[in-house]
């Protein structure tokens, strides 16, 4: 059987965010408490998000390489314009849902840390929008991912202090390794 070549048909961006946001905070939840709650997955989509909107601007970048090689990628098909929109529409996501999980006391205010970021995703969503239509900005773009990626590892690694609290105030801090998997596995999925 051929491999289902899953970011050739759209779905590469949406898989990433699902495996690096809810999915990652459900693996750790498992592993930490040994059972599954409906909060492991909600506590991953501001990463997910974040995951999300750094693929739609990679794909930015990558468009038209992809285009002519036949990998349809969901910037691809949406196009850069609606790729901008979706990179800082997932921008603004991290953001809300974070505020979501405060409100509801799934996470514990510690969380609220990632707003230290919001600059950086200011800067992020202007650098991208002007890259829709300049191939010099786009270069810059390509040139900035690692910095940009080191930046939101650090806003990743602030926002494990509420999710730690999370865990603990759930009773869920069972096991230190655990833990330690969840404060560096969150800041080191953002440089992959």
């Amino acid at each position: 059987i051929p491999p289902p070549r899953l970011a050739y048909r759209g779905l590469g961006e949406v898989l990433v965010a699902l495996v690096a946001g809810p999915l990652m905070t459900a693996q750790a939840w498992l592993v930490t408490t040994r059972r599954l709650d409906w909060e492991a997955l909600y506590i991953g989509i501001p990463f997910g998000a974040s995951q999300f909107g750094m693929a739609m601007a990679h794909g930015t970048v990558d468009h038209d390489a992809d285009a002519r090689v036949g990998k349809r990628t969901l910037v691809v098909r949406l196009g850069r314009r609606r790729a901008a929109r979706a990179h800082v529409l997932a921008n603004l996501a991290l953001f809300a849902s974070v505020g979501a999980l405060i409100l509801t006391n799934v996470v514990a205010w510690p969380f609220a840390l990632v707003v230290l970021v919001a600059p950086l995703a200011l800067t992020s969503a202007r650098v991208v929008n002007a890259a829709v239509g300049s191939s010099p900005a786009r270069e810059l773009l390509a040139r900035s991912y690692p910095p940009y990626k080191l930046l939101v590892a650090a806003g990743l690694s602030l926002t494990v202090l509420g999710l730690g609290s999370a865990f603990i105030a759930r009773g869920a801090a069972a096991s230190w390794l655990s833990a330690v998997f969840v404060v560096v596995y969150a800041p080191v999925l953002a440089l992959v």
